[in-house]
């Protein structure tokens, strides 16, 4: 064996085991790119949180944290049945509303939050005679008419109060842009409007010294509000005049007159129309401050009404009974679209995609307000509060007797 046996004895590679030069070429290229785009990812997403709290710095709190965690729920079910229900203590006067989803009931026990499952988010005991709740934006406006307390809340929490000099007599809101606006007063006044943003700042009032404001409201879109007004003639009369303000400008505004007239509401239309109803006529608006149409009626027959975007409701006495009431329905463009009679009162109407929820007697009848045919009932007690749209679910809640009761949108059989 020779002095370099050591080298020539020793065991050669098998080639099978040897990958290809193209082979390897790939794996080489394919590692170069997945590093770039490690690297181009984490500079994406170093990009996208400066962004977020350069551009929604007021958004990333701590609320809106717990508030997406509700979503994060594994064991959630968001199926719900036709029938499912959600209990809370019975209260007269319980209003009732959505927000971002979730069921908001406001009553004299103060507010609370329920989920789609019955979970209670949020419960303030505070006491209302007469409580005011919108959405506004994803946050819940909420006060007690007469008072000069203005609450927002999210899901979990109250996060502002506002205190106002004078009490608050109404409350509306753009749910589209989160601006909101309140029926008050000022020193030296009687009445008065005034317009906040979403983040609570004022950005509009207009006061009357001489007027009393009866009704207000404000545009889907937040730009422009609206203020019916009630004072009298030097001949003693009534007179009513509708106040349409660019928020923008406290100086642009138009004036309708109704003489001899009481406004009783003003109600903006999708299109930047908008309705006002008062005691002797239901009158239509185009954009432009035009008059589209009008209906006429004697001021004392009328016991409720309801607008929605495609139908409104009025309820006039049944002639010959003396509680009978017999229900009109109409169009967007006010024209008549059929009627409904009943014998008893009827103490409620909400319209829902074309369904109108009328609670008379004890008893509350489903609707159809394109022909005027009761299509469900349901026994629903002397403490029915109203009927509210659940988008998510495309369900319809009946709050009554300390309930939120779930149905699908054709409602529960005729007897």
């Amino acid at each position: 064996m020779g002095a370099f046996s050591i080298f020539s004895n020793k065991k050669k590679r098998d080639p099978s085991f040897e990958l290809p030069e193209p082979e390897l070429n790939y794996y080489e290229i394919l590692g170069r790119r997945m590093n770039k785009l490690k690297y181009i990812l984490l500079l994406g997403l170093l990009f996208f949180v400066i962004g977020g709290f350069t551009f929604y710095s007021d958004q990333l709190n701590v609320e809106n944290f717990r508030y997406l965690l509700k979503f994060m729920s594994i064991d959630m079910d968001t199926e719900i049945a036709d029938g499912a229900l959600i209990e809370f203590d019975a209260s007269p006067g319980t209003r009732a509303l959505t927000v971002s989803g979730d069921l908001v009931i406001c009553d004299s026990n103060g507010v609370q939050i329920f989920d789609k499952s019955g979970e209670r988010f949020l419960r303030d005991r505070d006491f209302m005679n007469d409580p005011m709740c919108v959405a506004s934006g994803h946050n819940l406006l909420v006060c007690d008419c007469g008072s000069s307390t203005l609450n927002a809340y999210t899901v979990y929490a109250r996060v502002y109060t506002h205190n106002a000099r004078y009490p608050i007599y109404g409350l509306c809101s753009s749910a589209d842009t989160g601006r909101y606006a309140i029926l008050t007063a000022a020193k030296g006044y009687r009445s008065g409007i005034e317009v906040y943003d979403p983040e609570f700042r004022k950005i509009f009032d207009f006061y009357f010294a001489d007027k009393y404001v009866s009704a207000i409201d404000i545009s889907r879109d937040g730009a422009f509000a609206a203020a019916c007004t009630v004072n009298n003639t030097q001949q003693g009369d009534y007179l009513s005049e509708l106040y349409i303000f660019d928020v923008t400008d406290p100086k642009n505004h138009r004036i309708h007159e109704f003489p001899g007239e009481i406004a009783w509401k003003v109600f903006f239309r999708a299109d930047g129309g908008y309705a006002v109803l008062t005691n002797g006529a239901l009158r239509l608006f185009g954009a432009e401050g035009d008059e589209k149409a009008c209906v006429t009626f004697r001021s004392d027959t009328v016991k409720r009404f309801c607008f929605s975007q495609e139908v409104c409701a009025l309820a006039f006495q049944t002639e010959g009974l003396s509680n009978g009431t017999t229900v009109v329905f109409y169009d967007e463009k006010l024209e008549k679209l059929s009627t409904a009679e009943y014998t008893g009162d009827v103490s409620r109407i909400d319209i829902i995609n074309g369904k109108a929820y009328i609670y008379s007697a004890g008893t509350l009848y489903t609707v159809d307000a394109a022909s005027g045919k009761e299509t469900a009932r349901e026994d629903a007690g002397p403490l029915y509060a109203c009927a509210v749209a659940e988008p998510d679910s495309n369900m319809i809640i009946l709050i009554y007797q300390g309930k939120a009761v779930f149905r699908s949108a054709g409602g529960r059989a005729a007897d």
